[in-house]
């Protein structure tokens, strides 16, 4: 089992990767405290780092055993064959991004961290950690933008510039 941990503990432990149109956020769960996870101030700290619009979807990290063959079995999170919601959520603003904590709160991790098994020897021994997947979306931004400009463009009778003033 600890050499399981040890192999896998680059998946298994907190990260952050920035690609162009994704960011990865992968948080390790410890003692099983999953649901603990999910009131944390970092999810929080996630959402207010974005400043465009983006999808998030997220996918579990699990360790299976075998308890005929006494193995146990790592299994990677993965957006492409084991998120936890069918399509990304689109986060507009932070009430969009509540529902979407609450929707994941309501998710049951043991029966999604068990859909993909072999077969049914393989059962949850325990979820390791989830990452969340945030599809970014550059041209729209999250938080109601205040551009200021100058006085000349905003008098301008043949300028229409689309802000309030």
């Amino acid at each position: 089992m600890i050499q399981l941990y040890r192999r896998y503990f680059g998946a298994i432990n907190d990260y952050s990767r920035t690609r162009p149109n994704l960011h990865l956020q992968n948080f390790r769960v410890t003692n099983g405290e999953l649901l603990q996870l999910l009131n944390d101030a970092r999810l929080n700290d996630l959402f207010a780092q974005r400043d465009t619009v983006f999808s998030i979807n997220a996918s579990l990290g699990a360790i299976l055993f075998n308890a005929t063959e006494n193995q146990y079995r790592y299994y990677h999170s993965s957006d492409n064959n084991s998120s936890l919601f069918p399509r990304p959520i689109q986060i507009r603003d932070e009430q969009s991004f509540q529902e979407f904590l609450w929707r994941l709160r309501d998710v049951d991790f043991v029966e999604k961290a068990c859909e993909n098994r072999p077969d049914s020897k393989w059962v949850l021994y325990r979820v390791t950690n989830i990452t969340l997947y945030c599809y970014l979306n550059r041209e729209y931004p999250i938080r109601e933008g205040r551009i200021l400009l100058p006085p000349r463009v905003l008098t301008n009778r043949w300028i229409i510039s689309m802000t309030r003033h």
